[in-house]
């Protein structure tokens, strides 16, 4: 069997006992709970409290879907699952130990490029003329190669400057801010609600020897008092969630000099770009570039006035 980290939930309590719910499925049905699944993220904004992966058959015909959640999420996820995904086929739960999850993500973890230039390998370093980021694998799954991890760490390699200060909202296990720190920026804080992707994030960045080293910090970005200044912001959330990130990280003190800096968001499906760009404009935002990669976007904006005039 081989398998695919889809994502996580990014709300999981540290420490929490955890169980494993297994549905296994015709192989050609996975295109089917890849969409429940997205569904899912989209419905709940994506505040799910489980992580996923697919494992996929080398040779047979059967798939599975492999939830882990802690025990007091189990019920809710269950009645999710009852009602949503029963028709795909069996299900089974079993309890599983924190070793167990770290296996599951070591073993499917291989290679990829982030970017042309960014290689993420967990296991291998490299002298070849590229940035290399290694990942260490844990409770968190979010391991950075989704196509919106791609598209922020594409934009971030463009217009990112030596020496800025970076604020990465939604950090996950810290690949966006580790390269920000490999970029040369001057100083890196990542906020994520979920501990285990703040510690994980720590680790990775000890492992990829950061300096500077990013300051990892649990909690909502929106609903912090003291909000610390930045020049380039970067988040890969969704769309509904990076509105209320965009309104709060204009704090009134600095709206005067909000055209200095520079938001670099991604995690909006295609259907809800020319809403979403809306929105910005409304305040005050232009867009500077915009890329994709089926069915997800992203884009950069500014307040500084034409978008001609802002050179990365």
């Amino acid at each position: 069997m081989t398998g695919r980290v889809l994502g996580s939930g990014s709300n999981q309590q540290r420490g929490a006992p955890m169980r494993e719910i297994i549905l296994r499925f015709p192989r050609e049905k996975e295109d089917e709970a890849e969409s429940m699944i997205l569904i899912h993220r989209l419905d709940t904004g994506n505040r799910s409290r489980f992580d996923y992966y697919l494992e996929e058959p080398e040779g047979g015909n059967e798939s599975a879907l492999h939830f882990f959640a802690p025990e007091s999420e189990m019920t809710a996820l269950l009645s999710w699952i009852n009602a949503n995904a029963h028709a795909l086929g069996p299900v089974t739960v079993r309890e599983v130990e924190d070793r167990e999850l770290t296996a599951y993500c070591q073993e499917y973890l291989e290679p990829y490029w982030l970017s042309e230039s960014v290689l993420v390998d967990p296991f291998t370093r490299t002298e070849k003329e590229i940035i290399l980021l290694r990942l260490v694998c844990g409770k968190a799954f979010g391991i950075g190669d989704h196509s919106t991890t791609r598209l922020a760490a594409q934009l971030l390699q463009k217009y990112l400057k030596r020496g800025q200060r970076v604020i990465d909202v939604g950090c996950g296990t810290g690949v966006l801010s580790i390269l920000a720190s490999k970029l040369g920026a001057g100083s890196i804080i990542g906020f994520d609600i979920d501990p285990d992707a703040v510690r994980e994030a720590q680790e990775n960045a000890q492992e990829n020897r950061c300096d500077p080293a990013p300051l990892f910090l649990e909690g909502d970005y929106c609903a912090v008092s003291e909000k610390p200044s930045f020049d380039l912001l970067v988040s890969n959330i969704f769309a509904e969630v990076l509105e209320e990130v965009v309104k709060a990280s204009l704090k009134p003190v600095e709206k005067a000099n909000a055209w200095e800096k520079v938001y670099i968001l991604t995690g909006i499906l295609e259907e809800k770009w020319d809403r979403f760009d809306e929105k910005m404009k409304e305040q005050g935002f232009s867009l500077v570039e915009k890329r994709s990669e089926n069915p997800w976007t992203a884009g950069v904006w500014t307040m500084k006035p034409g978008v001609n005039s802002f050179h990365p």
